[in-house]
């Protein structure tokens, strides 16, 4: 059942590999996302977990397919051993999950239900949180010690913006870019997108490199939507670790900003991160002045956070974003 459960996932989100923010009919991707994924998430496979907090034994229970929890179990205590599965539960009744009797409890949230989770005193917690800005914004005012660091490697570097187009530029980026730096950084976790999805991109994206002398060294892919400049897709040469350092990636950055802003583009859209707050990605973008925004596309996690219990002192030393209204907040404050 949860590999059924996981599969029908996956063919809902096909339709929505590009962000279809980028679409005139962003409304109705977002009603139809949302209306395929409830009967998906009404019912969910119970998953048995193990977690060890300060030597203590912690016990989870988690309802919906196992791989959907696995990055946000790991964010908040490391190593967690599955125990196994069981029957499908009624994802929807907040009430009996309630009274499920482990240390921690999660459950996949269709949107029509977060209210009443949280009426429940549940906590929501997005699969992802997205990060924008307005481009007038961008980059902060108020650079940080790291941000300053990246901004004189720019100069020392001299590094340049390339608008390219051809076959053979897209084919160097996904190849020599995209898929290598995905691979190299995220590991196991890398969403790598399939021929498909690289061909929409090409469709209706805007291919910009990052040069060293004649060097293409990193590059990324802007999409348009209504006025925002949506960075979907990026790496460096190779996944180079020392291209990180010496500052490629911050500087396809801060050249798209500018970029962006003579296009005309009043906000800057840079993707999306796990929902952790001191996560080292969202760190990086936050530092640019970027600031975290629901995600109307992303699935969504509730739990039970009872004062007294093991997670409440996980989530001391890991914060996590989570909803509030049509807003984001972290916890604990």
């Amino acid at each position: 059942m949860s590999e059924l459960v996981e599969n029908a996932l996956a063919h809902a989100r096909q339709p929505f590999a590009i962000p279809s923010q980028a679409s005139p009919r962003a409304g109705v991707w977002l009603a139809a996302f949302h209306a395929l994924t409830l009967p998906v998430l009404a019912w969910g496979p119970v998953q048995r977990f193990r977690a060890t907090v300060a030597g203590s034994e912690v016990s989870i229970t988690c309802i919906g397919p196992r791989r959907r929890f696995m990055d946000l179990l790991e964010g908040l205590f490391g190593e967690v051993e599955h125990l196994g599965g069981g029957i499908p539960a009624r994802a929807w009744r907040h009430d009996r999950l309630s009274r499920i009797e482990t240390d921690v409890v999660l459950v996949e949230v269709h949107r029509n239900f977060i209210a009443s989770f949280r009426q429940g005193g549940w906590l929501i917690v997005p699969e992802s949180v997205r990060w924008r800005q307005e481009l007038s914004e961008l980059p902060t005012h108020h650079p940080s010690k790291s941000l300053r660091s990246d901004m004189a490697k720019l100069k020392k570097h001299g590094y340049v913006m390339e608008v390219a187009d051809s076959d053979a530029a897209w084919r160097e980026f996904f190849d020599r870019m995209l898929l290598p730096h995905a691979r190299n950084r995220f590991e196991d976790r890398a969403q790598l997108p399939n021929r498909y999805t690289l061909r929409q991109l090409q469709y209706g994206g805007q291919l910009l490199f990052v040069r060293r002398g004649d060097v293409r060294v990193a590059g990324g892919c802007v999409l348009a939507a209504a006025g925002t400049a949506l960075f979907e897709r990026l790496g460096v040469r190779d996944g180079d670790e020392g291209l990180l350092r010496e500052g490629a990636l911050s500087a396809l950055y801060l050249l798209t900003f500018e970029w962006a802003r003579a296009q005309g583009f009043e906000r800057f859209d840079a993707g999306t991160t796990l929902p952790f707050p001191d996560d080292g990605l969202a760190r990086f973008k936050a530092k640019f002045g970027l600031a975290p925004a629901p995600n109307p596309f992303s699935l969504s996690t509730g739990f039970l956070v009872r004062p007294e219990s093991t997670l409440a002192e996980v989530l001391r030393e890991r914060p996590v974003f989570h909803l509030a209204g049509d807003r984001l907040e972290v916890y604990p404050e």
